[in-house]
This record gives C-alpha cells, sequence and structure tokens, in this order.
C-alpha cells in the first residue's frame, strides 16, 4: 500500500506539471506525454510476456517502463507530513523479505553459543560463539500484537493520502475554456456539428484526445 501511495503521488504531480504548461501552441505533444503517463502507470510492466503482448497490441514501448518504487518513495519524502517515509518503508520491507527483519515475529530469545539444534540435527561452531536466534512457530500473539500496532495506523494514513493524490489527479491536460474553445463543447463532445466539420486535421487530432480526457469532477470513485 505505501509503494501505491508512493505511486500516485508521483502521477499527480507529473500530470499537473503538465497541465500547467500545456497552451494552444504545444496541446498535442503535452496531450501525448499526459496520456503515456496514464497508461505507463496502468500497464508498465517488468513482465517480459505481458511486455510483448502489449506492444504486439500497439501500446508504445516507451509507456511500458514501470515507475521505480524508490524515485516514487523519494519523491514522496519531499512532501510536508512524509519526511519519514523512506525510514517506514524500510521498516516495512523488513516484515516481507527474506531476512532477520522479517522474522522477528517468530523470534523468542537470543543467546551467544557455540552449540546449537535445526530439527533433530546439531552444529557446533568448534572456535569461539555466535549469536544464536530461537525461533518458535507459530509466533507469539504478544509480538505480532505489537507488530499490527506498529503498521496498522501507517496503514489508515497511507489510505487516506491515496485517496487525496487521487482527487488531486487532473483527469485532463486541457482546461475546460480551451476544450470549449477548440471543440464547441467544455467536455470536448463536439455537439456543434457545423464548427466540428470546420476544424483543420490538428484541431481533429486535439478532439480526439479531448473526447478520451474529457474534464470532470475530480473524484476517487
Amino acid at each position: 500500500m505505501l509503494e501505491m501511495h508512493g505511486l500516485l503521488h508521483c502521477v499527480q504531480l507529473r500530470l499537473n506539471a503538465i497541465t500547467l504548461q500545456v497552451d494552444e501552441s504545444n496541446w498535442q505533444s503535452y496531450g501525448q506525454s499526459f496520456w503515456s503517463t496514464i497508461v505507463r502507470a496502468r500497464l508498465g510492466t517488468s513482465d517480459p510476456s505481458l511486455n510483448e503482448r502489449l506492444l504486439a497490441a500497439g501500446v508504445a514501448g516507451a509507456s511500458l517502463k514501470p515507475f521505480g518504487v524508490t524515485v516514487c518513495i523519494e519523491s514522496l519524502a519531499t512532501e510536508t507530513g512524509f519526511e519519514d517515509v523512506e525510514a517506514r518503508y524500510a521498516t516495512l520491507c523488513d516484515f516481507v523479505h527474506q531476512n532477520a527483519g522479517s522474522r522477528v515475529g517468530a523470534v523468542v530469545g537470543i543467546r551467544d553459543g557455540n552449540r546449537g539444534r535445526l530439527g533433530a540435527g546439531e552444529w557446533v561452531v568448534p572456535d569461539g560463539t555466535i549469536p544464536i536466534l530461537r525461533y518458535e512457530y507459530p509466533g507469539s500473539p504478544d509480538r505480532l500484537r505489537a507488530h499490527i500496532a506498529r503498521t496498522a495506523p501507517g496503514m489508515l494514513v497511507v489510505t487516506t493520502a491515496c485517496v487525496t493524490w487521487t482527487n488531486l489527479t487532473p483527469t485532463s491536460p486541457f482546461s475546460m475554456e480551451m476544450t470549449e474553445r477548440f471543440t464547441g463543447d467544455p467536455h470536448g463532445g463536439g455537439n456543434r456539428l457545423d464548427r466540428a466539420f470546420r476544424l483543420d486535421e490538428s484541431f481533429r487530432i486535439f478532439r480526439f484526445l479531448a473526447l478520451r480526457l474529457s474534464t470532470g469532477q475530480r473524484s476517487c470513485r
């Protein structure tokens, strides 16, 4: 969920940056950039088989490169209230990655020694001692409750923030005024057919984009 949080933040930043720069002289290139960003966020994949199928379906290769999680988390860390997100992400990684941190819920003790047991077998350190962890499954209920207490409140914050970034995401690179000026309709519907027939090729492309990126009420629904 924290990775989704970072992705939504990163995508809305890029889309909003595009809407601030688009005008009547560059609407086509910026409109394509806007749509490509959305496609990349939705379809970007590292899976070779999916990548091949999407390319065959006509999706541009540049739109299939996934957004890097690290880049998104670093970007999110610049936002007020999320300065500690990189540290929290590292903590959460320890719960799922294959390392000592991911198994803290099952650790019931640690000691220094030179002899330990693994199943029915035994191992011995011939020279000196080493730290030896003892695991028990299932883990201690009290320890598991402590881990839930460490992570659950953050989940609520992240979920709320995801809604915020979604609501801040523009639904079109074009303002309603610009869309109406080019198509005759604020949502790109072009209900004035006489005007639509007079559009030159560039305006026809604009109308095509506007119909697919129609400006509407911002909502997370």
